[in-house]
C-alpha cells in the first residue's frame, strides 16, 4: 500500500522534518556524541588522502569517528553537510578545524558544486525522504558527487525491528488515511526523570533490506557489502 504525496504535501514533509530537528538539535547532539557499532566496520573504506563527503552529517559526529581513526597520521578532507543550521551551529563549534555548510539534500542545486568525492556517507537521511521518487534521486545526486569507484556508506533505521511495533500498531489508522504502511512517526521524547515529553514526532519511511539494495542499484551503485541490525547498512560503489 503506498501512494506518492502531493508535491505541497511532499513539501510540507521535509519544512517539518527541519523543523523537528532545529527544536532538538541540543538535546539531540548530546546524545549523539559517538556512531554506532554497525557502521564502525565501514569506516574501513576510509583512505588516506580520501575527500569525503558526510551527507546530513548532524552534529559532526562522524567527522570525530574518522579523526579518532586517522590518529594524526593524515590530514582529513572532508566536508559535512546538513539542512538543520542549528546541528550545523553545533558541528562548528565541536569542530572548528573540519568545513561545514548547511544545505538541503532534497534540493538538487545543493549538489551543483559537489564532486570527484572518494568516499560518501549518508547515514541516517535516506529515511526521512517519503516517497521512493525523492529517495532515487537522492542516491542519483549522491552518485554524481562520487569519482569513478568511489564509494557510498548508506545507513537507515530498521524500523521493522520488535521496538517499533508497537508504534507501528498505534498508528494504524493514520497510515491507512494516508494510504501508505511504510510511513512511521518516530517520537523523540525528553525526560525530567519522572515523565517523558514528546518534543517532535519525526517522519520516516520504514525500508527493507532488499528495498534498500534494491534502490541503490537503481541509482547506478554495486552493492559491496550489506549488514542488517539496529540499522539498516551497505557499502556500494559507483
Amino acid at each position: 500500500m503506498g501512494i506518492k504525496p502531493a508535491k505541497n504535501h511532499y513539501t510540507q514533509i521535509f519544512t517539518k522534518v527541519k523543523q523537528d530537528y532545529n527544536r532538538i538539535a541540543a538535546h539531540f547532539s548530546q546524545k549523539r556524541s559517538y556512531l554506532w557499532e554497525e557502521i564502525e566496520p565501514y569506516l574501513e573504506y576510509v583512505k588516506k588522502g580520501d575527500r569525503i563527503l558526510d551527507a546530513g552529517c548532524g552534529n559532526g559526529r562522524l567527522y570525530q569517528a574518522l579523526d579518532e581513526k586517522r590518529n594524526g597520521n593524515y590530514k582529513l578532507n572532508y566536508l559535512g553537510i546538513d539542512f538543520s543550521k542549528e546541528l550545523i551551529k553545533i558541528a562548528r563549534q565541536k569542530y572548528p578545524q573540519a568545513e561545514f555548510k548547511q544545505a538541503d539534500l532534497n534540493k538538487s542545486e545543493t549538489f551543483n558544486n559537489l564532486n570527484n568525492f572518494d568516499l560518501v556517507f549518508c547515514l541516517a537521511v535516506l529515511h526521512h525522504f517519503p516517497t521512493p521518487e525523492s529517495q532515487l534521486k537522492l542516491l542519483k545526486n549522491l552518485n554524481k558527487t562520487l569519482k569513478i569507484n568511489g564509494k557510498l556508506i548508506l545507513t537507515v533505521w530498521n524500523l521493522w525491528q520488535k521496538k517499533y511495533q508497537r508504534l507501528h500498531f498505534d498508528q494504524l489508522i493514520w497510515k491507512i488515511k494516508k494510504r501508505n504502511i511504510k510511513w512511521l512517526k518516530v517520537p523523540y521524547k525528553i525526560s525530567d526523570g519522572r515523565t517523558a515529553e514528546v518534543k517532535a514526532e519525526r517522519f520516516c519511511y520504514c525500508f527493507t533490506k532488499k528495498e534498500l539494495a534494491d534502490l541503490t542499484k537503481k541509482a547506478g551503485f554495486n552493492i559491496i557489502k550489506q549488514t542488517q541490525g539496529k540499522n539498516l547498512c551497505l557499502a556500494a560503489k559507483k
